[in-house]
């Protein structure tokens, strides 16, 4: 079975175990490559989420809201930064 997300995918981040894809709605989805199901949506951001990136331990994610969102994978906590200028943390991300 094929899960359809209702929005359009801006940015995506593959892992072997998961794929997360940044939504226009504001949403995170957690994908299982496996079987292409959505695990989870998390909603971090007020806006359209423009940039991912991921670590062990982390997801950093960039909104049209100018807030960067930084959540701890092991224990699910999101920090929110306000930046004055999100365009340098979308080049920052994307390197």
């Amino acid at each position: 079975m094929v899960s359809r997300l209702r929005t359009a995918v801006l940015c995506a981040h593959m892992e072997h175990d998961c794929l997360i894809a940044g939504g226009f709605d504001g949403y995170m989805y957690f994908i299982d490559p496996r079987s292409s199901l959505v695990t989870s949506r998390r909603r971090y951001q007020r806006s359209s989420v423009l940039s991912i990136a991921v670590d062990v331990n982390h997801v950093l994610s960039v909104g049209e809201d100018a807030i960067l969102v930084v959540v701890d994978r092991r224990n699910n906590q999101a920090n929110r930064i306000t930046v004055r200028s999100f365009i340098y943390f979308l080049d920052y991300l994307t390197l």
